[in-house]
């Protein structure tokens, strides 16, 4: 990802992608507060082609990975949506 924050919960978002799931390289603005041509396209490379992108790719596999467990048979996603199931069933409310 190459996140360009503009305004409210974007810069936050950035922060998050960049810094935290270290799934992104966030470009530099330019002067009108937008990325020129030139911030772009050196964000693009090292995506491409530089250690960061290779890092960025190593951890987006790995958090794939992290996901798939979680939603599979016996995760924790999936255990938690099960007991949500069991709790709708078996709680009745009368109106």
């Amino acid at each position: 990802m190459l996140p360009l924050p503009q305004f409210a919960d974007q810069y936050l978002n950035s922060r998050i992608v960049t810094e935290h799931f270290k799934v992104g390289v966030k470009l530099q603005k330019g002067a009108d507060d937008f990325a020129d041509i030139g911030a772009i396209e050196i964000a693009v490379r090292e995506l491409m082609h530089g250690e960061q992108g290779r890092a960025v790719r190593r951890r987006a596999r790995a958090l794939k990975e992290e996901a798939a467990r979680s939603v599979a048979e016996g995760g924790s996603s999936y255990n938690a949506l099960h007991a949500f199931i069991q709790v709708a069933r078996t709680t009745h409310t009368h109106t």
